[in-house]
C-alpha cells in the first residue's frame, strides 16, 4: 500500500517539494508520523479507562508462584491390622497353609512367607485376587495377616514340613484369604457330586473364572470350595487363585 494513502501532506506545494528532494520527503514523513504518535498518546492520556501495561518478561513469568501439586489419591482407606489370635488346623496343599482365627472375628487361610512354593506365590495371589474381586468374581477377600512370634512359639502345629526337616512358620506379616464361612456357622466342601454340583447357586461364574485364568496365564488346575450356612439348602462356590 503506498505511503501517500497513510500520510496526509499540508498542501500540494509541500508534496511537490518533498517529491523533488528525497531528504526533505523523509524528514516530512518522520515529522508527520511523530505527530501522529503524539496525537495517539494524547488521546490515550485523555481517556482514563485505557491503561497500557507492558508484557511481563520471562523472568517475571517464572517468578509467578505456582499452585502446589494435587495430593496422591488413596484408593483404599487405612484399615486396622488383622492379627492372628488362634490356630485352628492345617490345610491341604503344597503351600502348607493354616486356618487361623483373627482379631476381626473372621477365619483366614494363612500362607507363610517360608512356604515350600516360594515367596512370590503370595504376591501373585494377592494381585490376582484383587483383579478377580474387582471384576465381581466370587473369590475370597485377601488380607495381610500379622502372626506374632509368641503364637508361633506356643503353637507346635505352626510348622513347615520339608523332605528332611521341619521348621517353624515365620512370624510377621503373612498372606491370608478369608475362609468361605465360619466353621461355627456353616460347612465347606472341597468337591461335590455331579448331582449336587448342578444345584450350586452361582455355577455360571466358572465361565468367568475360566476367562480370568486365561487372562492371567494361570497354569494350575482350578480350585474351588463349596459352602453354605446352616440355614441355606443350596451351596455357593468360592474360587481360589493359585498362580
Amino acid at each position: 500500500m503506498p505511503l501517500s494513502g497513510l500520510v496526509s501532506y499540508p498542501n500540494k506545494e509541500d508534496s511537490d517539494e518533498s517529491n523533488c528532494h528525497g531528504q526533505e520527503s523523509n524528514s516530512s514523513l518522520s515529522n508527520t508520523l511523530s505527530g501522529s504518535v503524539e496525537i495517539q498518546q494524547g488521546s490515550i492520556a485523555e481517556n482514563p479507562s485505557t491503561i497500557v501495561q507492558p508484557f511481563p518478561s520471562s523472568v517475571a513469568i517464572l517468578a509467578i508462584p505456582r499452585p502446589p501439586p494435587a495430593p496422591i489419591v488413596v484408593l483404599h482407606p487405612h484399615k486396622p491390622t488383622v492379627i492372628a489370635v488362634q490356630h485352628v488346623r492345617r490345610m491341604r496343599g503344597g503351600a502348607q497353609s493354616h486356618l487361623m482365627r483373627c482379631s476381626d472375628g473372621n477365619y483366614y487361610v494363612v500362607k507363610f512367607s517360608n512356604n515350600p512354593q516360594h515367596l512370590r506365590v503370595l504376591a501373585n495371589e494377592m494381585f490376582a485376587g484383587g483383579l478377580a474381586e474387582a471384576t465381581g468374581l466370587p473369590v475370597p477377600q485377601t488380607e495381610v495377616i500379622e502372626v506374632g512370634g509368641w503364637l508361633v512359639s506356643h503353637t507346635p502345629e505352626l510348622t513347615i514340613q520339608l523332605e528332611a526337616i521341619t521348621m517353624p512358620c515365620n512370624a510377621g506379616l503373612q498372606f491370608g484369604s478369608r475362609y468361605a464361612v465360619s466353621p461355627l456357622e456353616g460347612q465347606v466342601w472341597d468337591s461335590l457330586p455331579a448331582i449336587v454340583l448342578a444345584r450350586v447357586r452361582n455355577l455360571p461364574t466358572f465361565v468367568g473364572m475360566l476367562a480370568m485364568d486365561k487372562w492371567t496365564g494361570n497354569a494350575d488346575w482350578r480350585q474351588a470350595a463349596f459352602w453354605r450356612t446352616m440355614r441355606q439348602r443350596r451351596a455357593f462356590a468360592s474360587m481360589f487363585l493359585c498362580i
